[in-house]
């Protein structure tokens, strides 16, 4: 195998060289989960939670994460709903001030 590529194990058992760099959306879309794309809020890479826009360099393993099969895809995408409301508030109140606590 080149330097420059990367096999990602896939959830049906499969593998797939890549690019190193790659990103996970676009392996997603590249190995034809397009019918479940727009419902994957995560994936886990060699067991760690990962975010779609995060690359890859090295060889893996991906989970596919959605909002029915995973407390922690839920997690996510409400996680990251939180941040998109925050900025929103911001720039429609410019006086507000954005509070985030630690659990």
């Amino acid at each position: 195998m080149d330097d420059m590529k990367i096999e990602v194990g896939l959830p049906d058992g499969g593998v797939v060289e890549f690019e190193k760099g790659v990103i996970i959306r676009n392996v997603i879309k590249d190995v034809d989960y397009k019918n479940t794309a727009d419902v994957i809020c995560a994936v886990k890479v060699n067991g760690q939670l990962k975010d779609l826009s995060q690359s890859l360099e090295e060889n893996c393993k991906l989970e596919l994460l959605t909002f029915k099969n995973s407390c922690e895809a839920k997690k996510t995408y409400w996680h990251t709903t939180a941040h998109i409301m925050a900025q929103a508030v911001g720039r429609l109140f410019k006086d507000v001030k954005r509070y985030f606590k630690s659990r």
